[in-house]
């Protein structure tokens, strides 16, 4: 199976945030969105700094 393009994983995440309340501002959107994934995070006892670590290191291994 073919792995999405970067293009196809950035056109990936417009899908999710659609539904997002974000005024037309991008930034304060993804602001949002990390802010309930925290929440998430914490209320299912996942580590949120180890989640975003890890996929920054998918991101730099994606990005070569």
């Amino acid at each position: 199976m073919n792995q999405p393009t970067n293009e196809q994983r950035a056109d990936r995440v417009y899908e999710y945030i659609d539904d997002y309340a974000c005024n037309e501002d991008l930034e304060e959107c993804i602001i949002d969105v990390l802010t309930d994934l925290h929440h998430l995070c914490e209320q299912q006892g996942i580590n949120f700094l180890e989640c975003y670590i890890t996929a920054r290191s998918h991101y730099e291994e994606e990005s070569k």
